[in-house]
């Protein structure tokens, strides 16, 4: 397997405020795995980082631990043409000790936001999102959107609005082949004055074969230093961290590979994070 390069020291004050929305137009490749656990990495270091859900299913809501009471703003309502005040609507997550990881959860009712955004112009659709955006630029450290998979009016409000993207990927041909797409939409985006950057790729869910280390190897080669050092084990973790509402740092006590795999990932982003032209890199043409 790829090693790790050693840690670098951080200081949180160069760090601009950052939205990063977790994409890649297939699904199933750990979108929502990774928004969860970067997120409570992050806050671990003691940042201040807003999860969004804008995912159909609500998993991020549900793997959070969140249940959204009733009367609770949830996305839908932030992302109204009438949002409530956004502070209503960020719901702190369980477990998180120190405050600092909080959640605009969802509902399973999204597909009502699409219908309102389908009646909108391609340029238009962003204004929905940004006030959001902008209100946790000026509040958190760092946003992250786990966003759906496919390209809908959802992933293009998204694309239209945050500062760059974390692309999940995992070692196989139909995984690579999501990426590919995701290529040809940003060059379609920038065509018309929609410039947006990828702060990297993780490589996610690897077992110990040669399928998987050769599959490695070409998305290194394809993509280069977008690639971060860091790869994500497959594990059941996986699944059985996110029935309980934890993160896998919380559900295995703070030990492990997993949870190791992480830590480096968090690492990894707060060292691209505070370079200009690492936060948002063009991907290969």
């Amino acid at each position: 397997m790829f090693t790790v390069k050693a840690k670098a020291n951080v200081n949180v004050k160069d760090l601009v405020p950052l939205t990063v929305a977790v994409l890649n137009e297939k699904g199933g490749v750990g979108k929502t795995t990774t928004v969860l656990n970067l997120g409570h990495e992050l806050a671990f270091r003691g940042l201040n980082v807003l999860l969004l859900d804008l995912d159909h299913r609500a998993d991020l809501t549900k793997g959070s631990g969140v249940a959204l009471a009733d009367g609770q703003p949830s996305i839908l309502d932030a992302l109204s043409e009438n949002p409530p005040d956004f502070a209503t609507c960020a719901v702190p997550v369980p477990g998180d000790t120190r405050g600092s990881l909080s959640v605009v959860g969802a509902e399973r009712d999204l597909a009502v936001l699409e219908l309102d955004l389908a009646g909108l112009s391609p340029f238009d659709r962003p204004g929905r999102l940004r006030p959001l955006l902008e209100w946790g630029r000026a509040n958190y450290h760092c946003v992250l959107l786990d966003a759906p998979p496919g390209l809908g009016v959802l992933t293009s409000m998204i694309l239209g609005s945050v500062d760059t993207l974390l692309v999940p990927q995992e070692p196989s041909f139909l995984a690579a082949s999501g990426v590919r797409e995701l290529e040809l939409t940003l060059r379609e985006f920038a065509s018309v004055g929609v410039g947006v950057g990828v702060l990297g790729i993780l490589i996610t869910k690897v077992r110990s074969t040669t399928h998987h280390r050769d599959y490695m190897e070409m998305i290194r080669a394809r993509y280069g230093k977008l690639v971060f050092d860091t790869f994500i084990p497959e594990s059941v973790r996986y699944q059985e961290a996110p029935a309980f509402g934890m993160s896998i740092r919380e559900y295995l006590g703070g030990r492990g590979p997993l949870v190791e795999a992480y830590s480096r990932l968090a690492d990894e982003v707060m060292v691209r994070w505070q370079d200009d032209e690492a936060r948002s890199m063009p991907l290969p043409q």
